[in-house]
């Protein structure tokens, strides 16, 4: 029932495909989205860049946190004190991303793509141009950190909808033949502004010595992105409403239009019911919970690989910091070309048959990658980086699959909301990951020191198992998942009636 459900439903919006070119001619009534625009390339471009952004700001903080601490927390407080207090106020962005998938998922499902992605674009980028015009510390005292925390806030609730309403845009509005290619290059954007955002730090760092960067080179990277943000809210301003939004949207407002004028007004309860969020946990509970599961086990192996395995190089001192950065690099370089891949193998494979092998697989190879790291030699060193690559890699594969295909688990009125609550809810676990496992490794240190040592692989083999069943289980509640979106065949247009000639009078 839920399976045939979720074909149908996905299947009739793609079937309101609205003629090019139309305008209020074509039945658009007042206060509609405009009718879609032909699908170019610096929509896409726009996309990419907000999502880049996005990615950019949280790379540069997390990479500035040594002068971040020293500039916004009271300077006789003791390091380990401020280091704490500056990571809480980065994880604030973490827990409000959630907040931040209801609210502007629920404005992309009601208002439309193109304004929920104006808005989030809007309040990212101001945002981070903000952080680098803050007083510190030693101006304002302790509004300097609150207006920190503030400011990330506005990131994380803005984070909560930018890259999953990017994906459904474009999965709405693209050539039917490079969705899902074009979907990956939305997340492929996440590891290129990450990448950009660890060179411009290492740039900085290089540029400058210690007091210059305490002192004003720590804002320069966040000043740097203001370019960035006009470039793309203007291409984002130009942009029209995706096809299929436009298509439904002007078929309800038909709907209103045709009503007679005593119909009976819908009650509060009604309206509630129509919320996206009541919706979603009505009409598809068992999807997002599958969805959920899922990127909880790929975000943590994505966190774990990048964050926590360099961070334990570093701490044994088996790799220098510089060195450590470079292997980020590298890494989200592999990574990059991952998601590229699976967008583009998207289409010929069983989707949800390969996302189901490959976190067992994923997890086993970090297994032996954790493993090697265990020796802590340099040679070890140097073989960890390689597995290190290649893990991200493959973790890349899996999100390119996943950009590419999950959003067909959600129809067409609920899926900004359901797609960016699912990806933001299992997130909030994988972005705890490192964490986690930091905590597991220090309670078996000392009874079981090797299950302490390969701590994080043992983490994900765990979660593999729940995110591999909730692969399978999406076959039955959402089979078109399976078929990267699509039914057996492309969708066809429509037909257009073709007007009678009227007869002259007689």
């Amino acid at each position: 029932m839920a399976a045939s459900g979720a074909d149908d439903e996905g299947s009739s919006a793609t079937g309101l495909l609205p003629k090019q070119g139309g305008g209020a001619k074509d039945g658009v009534g007042k206060g509609a989205p405009p009718a879609a625009a032909p699908y170019s390339r610096s929509v896409l471009v726009s996309l990419m860049l907000g999502t880049a952004l996005e990615w950019y700001d949280f790379s540069t903080i997390a990479q500035l946190d040594a002068p971040l601490s020293a500039n916004f927390f009271p300077p006789d407080a003791r390091p380990e004190v401020k280091a704490l207090a500056f990571w809480m106020v980065y994880a604030v962005a973490f827990v409000v991303r959630p907040v931040g998938a209801v609210f502007f998922g629920a404005l992309g499902d009601i208002a439309g793509r193109k304004v929920a992605l104006v808005i989030t674009m809007l309040l990212m980028g101001t945002a981070t141009c903000l952080v680098g015009c803050l007083p510190t510390y030693e101006h304002i005292g302790p509004a300097a950190p609150a207006l920190l925390a503030v400011l990330r806030v506005c990131m994380g609730l803005s984070l909560g909808a930018e890259y999953t309403t990017a994906i459904v845009y474009v999965q709405e509005a693209a050539p039917h033949e490079h969705k899902p290619l074009h979907a990956s290059l939305i997340a492929a954007a996440c590891a290129l502004g990450s990448a950009v955002g660890l060179a411009v730090v290492m740039a900085v760092r290089g540029g400058t010595d210690e007091g210059q960067l305490m002192l004003w080179g720590w804002r320069v990277p966040f000043l740097s992105a203001f370019p960035i943000v006009i470039v793309a809210l203007v291409l984002r301003t130009r942009m029209a409403e995706s096809q299929e939004f436009a298509a439904a949207h002007r078929a309800g407002g038909d709907k209103e239009a045709a009503a007679p004028a005593g119909a009976k007004r819908a009650t509060a309860g009604e309206l509630l019911r129509r919320v996206p969020v009541a919706q979603l946990m009505r009409q598809r509970p068992l999807g997002f919970l599958a969805d959920c599961i899922y990127v909880a086990w790929l975000s943590s192996a994505i966190y774990v690989t990048y964050g926590w395995l360099p961070a334990a190089l570093r701490n044994r001192g088996i790799m220098a910091p510089i060195v450590s950065l470079g292997m980020c690099l590298t890494s989200l370089a592999a990574e990059f070309v991952g998601i590229v891949a699976g967008g583009a193998v998207a289409p010929l494979v069983p989707c949800l048959a390969v996302a189901a092998a490959s976190a067992p697989l994923v997890s086993l190879f970090l297994l032996g990658t954790v493993a090697v790291l265990g020796a802590g030699s340099p040679a070890a060193a140097g073989v960890t980086w390689a597995m290190q690559n290649v893990s991200l890699g493959l973790c890349g594969f899996v999100l390119g699959l996943h950009a590419a295909c999950f959003v067909f688990i959600y129809a067409l009125d609920m899926r900004s909301t359901g797609f960016s609550l699912a990806y933001n809810g299992g997130t909030a676990l994988g972005g705890s990951a490192p964490a986690i496992v930091s905590a597991i490794a220090l309670a078996l240190e000392q009874r079981a020191p090797l299950a302490s040592r390969l701590a994080p692989a043992i983490w994900l083999c765990c979660l593999s198992v729940p995110a591999a069943g909730a692969a399978l289980a999406l076959l039955r509640l959402a089979p078109r998942v399976n078929r990267c979106g699509q039914s057996a065949e492309p969708p066809q247009p429509q037909p257009q009636p073709q007007r009678q000639a009227r007869r002259p009078p007689s």
